[in-house]
Formats: C-alpha cells, sequence, structure tokens
C-alpha cells in the first residue's frame, strides 16, 4: 500500500521523493552517457541533465504545492509531484518544453487566485502578459488566453474592464519587442503562425516498451476522468470549478498537440496529472490505485532505462 505514505508526507517522504528524482532521471546513465539524451547540444550533456532534471522535479513539487494551497485537492500529499515525474519520461531532450511548462505555472496559478475576487485586473493581467510573452517565441501557445477567458466565466468576475485589460496584456509585450526593434535598428518580425493541421502519430516507430508504457497512462487516464466526472458534484465549490477549469486546459492542451507542435504533449502532463492525482488519492478502491500506481513507476523506469539504447 504504497500510496498512504504518500498522504499526509512525513518529512522523510520528501527526501525520498528527492532521492527517487535523482534515481529516475538518471537512470538512462546506467547503460549510457548523457549524450543518448542531449545528442545535438552544444553544451555540457551532464549540464543540460542536470538543469533538466531540476526543472522537472521544481515543477513537481510547484504543482503539487500549487494544487494543495488553493484547496483543489485538500488531503496533503506528494502523490501529485510523483505523477508529473512519472509522465515526463518520454519528453526526455524537451528542456525548453518543460521551462516554458514550468512558466506557465505562474499563469495557472494567477487564474486559481482569482477566485472569489470581484475585480482581479492585476491577476488576469498577469496571467495574460506572461502568455503574451512566450507567444512571441512560441505563437500558438498565445491559444492558451481562452482560458483567461474561460477562467473569469467560470469564477465569475469577468468584466468589460476584465476584456481590456486582457487586451492590454496581450498587447503590451508586442508593443515593447516594436519600440526594441525600432531602437536596436533591427526588422520587426511577426511571429509566424503556422496553419494548425492535424499530424498524426507515427506508430510504426514505437517499441513495445512505448506502447506498455502509453497504454498504462491512457488505463490511468480513464479511471482517473471517470472517478473525477463520478464525484465532481460532491466537491466544494472552488474545487469543482477548478476542476473544470483543468479539464478544459487539458482538452485545449490536447486539440493544440494534436494539430501543432509536439511541446504541446509536455503541457498537457499538468492538468492530466492532477487529475490522475485526484484518482490516487481519493478513489475508494485502493487496491487498484495501488496496483496502477505500481506498474506506472515499473513501466516508467524500464522506459527510462531503455532511452539510453535508443528507444
Amino acid at each position: 500500500m504504497i500510496l498512504k505514505y504518500f498522504i499526509n508526507p512525513k518529512p522523510s517522504i520528501i527526501f525520498f521523493f528527492i532521492l527517487f528524482c535523482v534515481l529516475f532521471q538518471t537512470t538512462p546513465l546506467i547503460k549510457n552517457t548523457a549524450l543518448v539524451l542531449f545528442p545535438n547540444g552544444k553544451t555540457s550533456t551532464y549540464l543540460l541533465l542536470g538543469i533538466y532534471s531540476l526543472i522537472i522535479s521544481f515543477h513537481a513539487l510547484g504543482i503539487n504545492n500549487l494544487v494543495y494551497e488553493k484547496n483543489i485537492i485538500k488531503k496533503d500529499n506528494i502523490v501529485l509531484a510523483f505523477i508529473y515525474l512519472l509522465l515526463s519520461t518520454p519528453f526526455y531532450d524537451s528542456l525548453i518544453a518543460f521551462f516554458v511548462s514550468f512558466i506557465l505555472l505562474f499563469f495557472i496559478s494567477f487564474l486559481f487566485e482569482s477566485y472569489k475576487k470581484p475585480n482581479p485586473l492585476n491577476l488576469f493581467f498577469n496571467a495574460t502578459i506572461i502568455i503574451s510573452t512566450i507567444s512571441l517565441f512560441y505563437p500558438h501557445i498565445i491559444f492558451l488566453l481562452i482560458l483567461v477567458l474561460i477562467n473569469g466565466v467560470n469564477f465569475e468576475n469577468l468584466n468589460w474592464r476584465g476584456v481590456i485589460v486582457i487586451l492590454i496584456g496581450v498587447l503590451l509585450p508586442y508593443i515593447f519587442y516594436f519600440v526594441f526593434c525600432v531602437l536596436a535598428e533591427r526588422i520587426f518580425t511577426f511571429p509566424d503562425f503556422e496553419t494548425l493541421y492535424f499530424k498524426p502519430i507515427v506508430w510504426q516507430k514505437w517499441s513495445i516498451v512505448k506502447y506498455l508504457w502509453v497504454g498504462i497512462v491512457i488505463l490511468i487516464s480513464l479511471f482517473s476522468f471517470f472517478e473525477l466526472l463520478k464525484w465532481l458534484y460532491k466537491k466544494s465549490i472552488r474545487s469543482r470549478k477548478s476542476f473544470v477549469f483543468i479539464l478544459l486546459y487539458f482538452m485545449l492542451c490536447l486539440i493544440l498537440a494534436i494539430y501543432s507542435y509536439s511541446d504541446f504533449w509536455c503541457y498537457l502532463i499538468t492538468p492530466l496529472s492532477i487529475v490522475m492525482a485526484n484518482y490516487f488519492v481519493y478513489t475508494k478502491n485502493q487496491k487498484m490505485a495501488n496496483f496502477l500506481f505500481l506498474i506506472l513507476i515499473i513501466s516508467s523506469f524500464t522506459y527510462k532505462y531503455m532511452i539510453a539504447i535508443n528507444l
């Protein structure tokens, strides 16, 4: 019954999580060097591995603390941190994507903080300017601005002033970038918003280990979404509204992952890990939950190990 140790965890469990992070992220080094993870890096591959591991670890703990502090999952736990870490398994060379995903935690935090605030203009502005700034480098992320409007409607605090503040937040980074280009005598280049189109997954290149890991994640996801939808009406108003936002966040990221570049698969981990953590923490069938959690750990470690031999 491993999950019971991760709910209302003792300080020793936090230390165990740090040790688990180190072991998990360095598993590919058992069979090979860090070069297999970052073959095209101009910087030291071990430095990149260290930065990558720190970002994911901080992200895992950050989303874990955020969800607990905002009373989305009210039981103190570290289950969410473990799940985020395990779901990051296939994205072993997506350093920039995970850095952006970490920045998006602040975006989510500002939106959750707007709950029960009649005029959260500063929070809308902060959330919007984060997305707008990132969109200068990754244009399609601008679609996440839809979540600011959805959040305002969901928390019932969106008004015409909020819409104006959101528009200002969208335009401000582009105005600063334009002024910078003028002062630096550079050509102002508007971000290239490529046409969205369906990008099929190349299943033929997958190994048995990858098929198994994806199958386990899909299975746990089905259990998790069913559990959430089954008991959503019994949650507190804040938790219920927050999970509605998380579900919409998941759906939007999933659509953008299918029709846009692959980085959105990394952004998808955040809402999915929250939904999974809710299942593992609250489900009454703890035997099944412990079994699924255990096979997720085993399959993730196996996948991580197989990366070293060019999975």
